[in-house]
């Protein structure tokens, strides 16, 4: 099979320009990707060709140039395509088990956990044509049909939905009493839809506020699911249990690490670093969480170290001998290996391995095991982070608003990237009423794909228009 067409695809310059593209091959055996008439991608099989119909700009193509992926790519990952004259979302990540291909050797794909394959693409984002494309390649498992109930178009928010449901269901507990997002946009709007749902589902009884700047989004929140609503200078000195930053920069993160009373959970890829967290896009892509550990409050590494879920753990060479030794005598089943956090994560003993979770003396430390100089990882996908201070409670030196937080108010930083669409796609169809009248403001305009220059410029800077979907 071969089909050959022009795409918007984004390059260094962040801007669009037109390019010249063919696939050629088929789903058995593999596909070859042609960019300007040179060999570009090549895939291997369980790919399907799928027609574009519609696809929302959202913030992660907005901050692409700031990602750890090359450019040029064709950009947009919240896709609506059809075959055979079906509709479906396609849930965005080509690993192993979205492809159908058996590998005995992926950890991921075979625990469930195959959003994080080693191996995968993601369509839109790293190297996969995304839904800025007339045509798109994607696994065979990965196509979602579209329940009757829900127009075309409004499955385009399914991919964000989707994200942020998993967001609350990852941070949102029973005891919790207060939750804020701060930033209620695209993302933050559809947390805010999420919590209410959540909160109906479950029965928990917590309240839901939105912290804006923009005056204008005030009755939208309420509308969606809101409880209060209020301006970033009226929370100076309020604290709420669990907190969703999707602000994407670096004061609303530090606004938002300011109220956080137990959890800061952060969903946006802005590619930014802030308060020392170099890597902190990075930690979102792996769903890894914070906390601090002291000399005198070890309960939650402790109890994160009992999980069944941890077999393997890091230790910064840096943290005291008696920790360790302490460690190693009340988990004597469980594998502590003390390494040079700034090594280069080489085939050199305790290096070719991936960790449940990590103890680092300091956020410089902290980072490199996350990715280091050459892109590589000590940790696995889910895993726990902790940062270790020597003292005891009152007497910790800390450096910084994210370290105050972690150590003089036990504050822990969460993280989460894509959630299951089925799981979206039936909310959404048993909500549908709810769900249609929530896009009628939710998305702002239906554009022509031939204006996604136009578009992607108004999405960036205007702050009226809160989602904006292309056709094709």
């Amino acid at each position: 099979m071969e089909i050959e067409f022009s795409a918007h695809e984004f390059r260094d310059d962040e801007k669009f320009h037109l390019a010249r593209y063919k696939y050629q091959g088929d789903e058995s055996s593999g596909w070859k990707i042609y960019r300007k008439g040179e060999l570009f991608e090549t895939l291997g099989k369980g790919y399907v060709l799928l027609k574009t119909c519609y696809c929302g700009i959202c913030s992660t193509d907005i901050a692409r140039a700031n990602l750890p992926f090359k450019l040029p790519q064709i950009t947009g990952h919240e896709l609506v395509a059809s075959l055979d004259e079906r509709f479906y979302v396609v849930e965005i990540n080509a690993s192993h088990k979205a492809r159908g291909v058996k590998d005995a050797t992926c950890f991921y794909c075979n625990n469930d956990m195959d959003i994080h394959c080693q191996e995968r693409l993601t369509l839109g984002i790293d190297r996969l044509p995304g839904g800025f494309s007339p045509y798109v390649l994607a696994p065979r498992n990965s196509l979602i049909p579209i329940p009757s109930n829900i127009s075309t178009v409004n499955a385009s928010i399914t991919e964000p939905f989707a994200a942020a449901y998993h967001a609350v269901t990852t941070s949102v507990r029973k005891e919790h009493r207060s939750v804020a997002v701060v930033g209620p946009r695209r993302l933050g709007s559809l947390l805010l839809l999420a919590l209410k749902l959540y909160r109906e589902k479950w029965k928990i009884n917590f309240t839901i506020t939105a912290v804006i700047r923009n005056e204008a989004m005030k009755d939208f929140c309420i509308k969606v699911g809101a409880d209060n609503v209020v301006g970033v200078s009226e929370i100076i000195d309020q604290k709420y249990d669990v907190v969703f930053d999707t602000t994407g920069s670096e004061s609303g993160f530090l606004q938002s690490l300011r109220i956080a009373g137990n959890i800061l959970h952060i969903k946006s890829t802005s590619g930014k670093p802030v308060e020392g967290l170099t890597r902190l896009t990075e930690m979102v892509i792996d769903e890894l969480s914070l906390a601090s550990v002291t000399g005198s409050k070890r309960n939650i590494l402790y109890k994160s170290i009992e999980d069944d879920s941890v077999s393997e753990v890091a230790v910064d060479e840096s943290i005291p001998q008696v920790l360790l030794e302490d460690l190693t005598k009340c988990f004597p089943e469980k594998i502590f290996s003390r390494l040079n956090f700034l090594g280069d994560f080489g085939e050199s003993r305790g290096y070719n391995k991936q960790y449940d979770l990590a103890i680092a003396s300091n956020l410089h430390k902290l980072n490199h095991v996350v990715r280091n100089c050459d892109g590589k990882t000590l940790m696995r996908a889910k895993s726990k982070l902790f940062l270790y201070k020597e003292g005891v409670d009152g007497g910790v030196s800390v450096s910084g608003e994210l370290e105050e937080a972690l150590f003089t108010r036990d504050v822990q930083l969460h993280t989460s990237r894509c959630g299951s669409f089925k799981h979206a796609l039936k909310i959404m169809s048993e909500n549908d009423l709810y769900f249609e009248e929530f896009s009628r403001t939710f998305i702002s305009e239906i554009r022509d794909i031939e204006e996604l220059d136009e578009a992607f410029e108004e999405a960036k800077s205007d702050r009226k228009k809160i989602k904006i979907v292309m056709r094709h």
